[in-house]
């Protein structure tokens, strides 16, 4: 019998997890803000995440470019 070979194609195993944990309190805003996007929760805060890490990542190739 062969061993079956992984799908290298498969997108889901282009993707990595990420665990946040929320008190009630900041999740009920994180619910709140994505329904009034009308987004759902879990691409509200990648979207939000990105988007803050893309800043980030912005200003650190600005300090370098002053180097």
């Amino acid at each position: 019998m062969k061993k079956k070979k992984p799908n290298t194609n498969d997108k889901k195993q282009d993707k990595k997890q990420l665990k946040l944990m929320l008190t009630r309190q900041e999740h009920a805003i994180v619910t709140l803000a994505a329904n009034m996007k009308e987004t759902p929760i879990g691409e509200y805060i990648r979207q939000c995440v990105l988007s803050v890490a893309k800043q980030d990542v912005q200003s650190v190739n600005k300090l370098i470019d002053n180097l």
